[in-house]
């Protein structure tokens, strides 16, 4: 299964090392630097509709600027995290793979072989 779209940040390492993982790049298809272009409140939206994930996982919790919010983040309402979100793209937890049933965001272990069976199906 190919991906819709790929959020990811040109200047993240992570990223790079993911997409090295994956053999994907810059033209596998629709991969769009955060920097750039940032996605959308419904696009955000439509990311926790189709994604198995809970909407709190596609917050960088170790963004810098999320850390000087100084938020309690975890009881948040969907509409209050895609506003958090929408604040700086460094909040959005990278990459962000979008597939026509799932979204799949950050680079934990997890979230990363997710992608590769995905992509290998």
């Amino acid at each position: 299964m190919q991906f819709t779209k790929v959020y990811y940040l040109g200047t993240c390492d992570t990223c790079k090392r993911i997409f090295r993982e994956l053999n994907l790049d810059k033209s596998s298809g629709n991969i769009i630097d955060l920097k750039k272009q940032m996605p959308d409140n419904d696009e955000i939206s439509n990311w926790f509709d189709k994604s198995e994930s809970d909407p709190i996982d596609f917050i960088n919790k170790r963004s810098r600027q999320l850390k000087r919010k100084d938020l309690d983040y975890s009881n948040m309402e969907k509409s209050e995290i895609v506003d958090l979100l929408l604040s700086h793209y460094s909040i959005i937890a990278r990459p962000v793979f979008v597939f026509e049933d799932d979204v799949i965001p950050g680079n934990s272990k997890k979230s990363v072989e997710k992608v590769r069976k995905k992509l290998t199906s």
